[in-house]
C-alpha cells in the first residue's frame, strides 16, 4: 500500500478509536507509520530499519 493511503487508514483508525465508548485496545503494525501518529501516547517499540532489521542473524 502506499504511504499516503496507509497514513490515512492510520487516521481512521484512530478516529474511530477515539470515538468509540468502551475501553479498548487495537494493534497493528506498518512499515510507514504516519508522522503525525508517531508519539509515546499511540506507539510503542522499537522502529526498524534497513540497518536495525527486526530478525538479526548471529554473524
Amino acid at each position: 500500500m502506499e504511504d499516503k493511503k496507509s497514513h490515512n487508514f492510520q487516521d481512521i483508525i484512530v478516529k474511530v478509536s477515539e470515538a468509540a465508548k468502551l475501553d479498548h485496545q487495537i494493534i497493528f503494525t506498518t512499515s510507514t507509520i504516519n508522522p503525525e501518529l508517531d508519539g509515546d501516547e499511540l506507539t510503542i517499540g522499537p522502529q526498524y530499519t534497513h540497518q536495525q532489521r527486526t530478525l538479526r542473524g548471529n554473524n
